[in-house]
């Protein structure tokens, strides 16, 4: 029986997956641990470093679980477009089958990210309940939402930098020294609400920024969600994203495969 376009290409990205998977753990058991160990270890020192924040405007609300719901999201979102941007290179080889194509790199790239971060979440989660710690999700539907937007985010800006990567090598190199200070940038250690104007209208550019507190007002019943966060403007960011990488990728998708 012959298979249609959409099961081919349903079996290549499984495919995809699976390779994926192999190549990051299969050699490397540590590989495994440490992407749980590296937002444990985060939350740890977070903790000892910015804990005088929870006394003084996080006054009912888990800081742990507050550093959890901006660290995972993060490492997820930079984890997606950083994957996407090296996806060529490390898949190369694939593309003399007719039937792998570069997008089903990224599609496979991303559902694997979204799905170890979403397994890493919950683990987390289960590790704070364990130590008595009180994890309650107040929002589920909105908590998915702003995850899916996240990746989409990460899609649209993998397929830009994958694009730019291979068109200047040197913008790699740029581009990872980029996302620290885009670490600090994104609300991961401290709400919105006590950063003074007018550097708190700066800072609503950054898309990542609403994500985390959209996230962290699912998560707790009393979080102070500031002023202008939207969830329209991350999804206009992530639809913008998305379509200028798409139209970079289909102007350059055939000088990026033959080289």
């Amino acid at each position: 029986m012959k298979r249609t376009p959409w099961q081919i290409q349903q079996a290549v990205v499984s495919a995809l997956m699976l390779r994926e998977l192999k190549t990051r753990f299969g050699a490397h058991r540590l590989g495994a641990v440490w992407l749980f160990l590296e937002p444990a270890a985060h939350i740890v020192l977070l903790m000892l470093v910015f804990g005088f924040i929870r006394d003084r405007s996080l006054a009912g609300i888990e800081f742990s679980v507050f550093i959890l719901t901006g660290l995972v999201p993060f490492f997820m979102f930079k984890s997606i477009a950083l994957r996407i941007m090296d996806g060529l290179d490390s898949n190369r080889g694939l593309f003399a089958y007719r039937h792998v194509k570069p997008m089903d790199t990224f599609i496979a790239r991303v559902l694997l990210e979204v799905l170890l971060y979403s397994t890493v979440f919950a683990l987390l989660s289960l590790a704070l309940l364990w130590l008595g710690v009180n994890v309650t999700l107040v929002e589920p539907l909105e908590f998915l939402l702003i995850m899916l937007l996240l990746a989409a985010l990460g899609l649209g800006l993998g397929l830009i930098l994958s694009v730019v990567g291979h068109a200047l090598l040197e913008a790699k190199s740029i581009v990872r020294l980029a996302f620290m200070p885009l670490y600090f940038l994104s609300g991961i250690f401290f709400p919105l609400t006590i950063i003074p104007q007018p550097y708190r209208d700066w800072l609503l550019w950054n898309p990542l920024l609403h994500a985390i507190e959209l996230i962290r007002g699912a998560f707790f019943v009393n979080y102070p969600v500031a002023h202008g966060i939207s969830t329209m403007y991350v999804l206009a960011v992530a639809v913008v994203l998305g379509f200028i990488g798409l139209w970079l990728y289909r102007y350059r998708r055939l000088d990026m495969v033959a080289q």
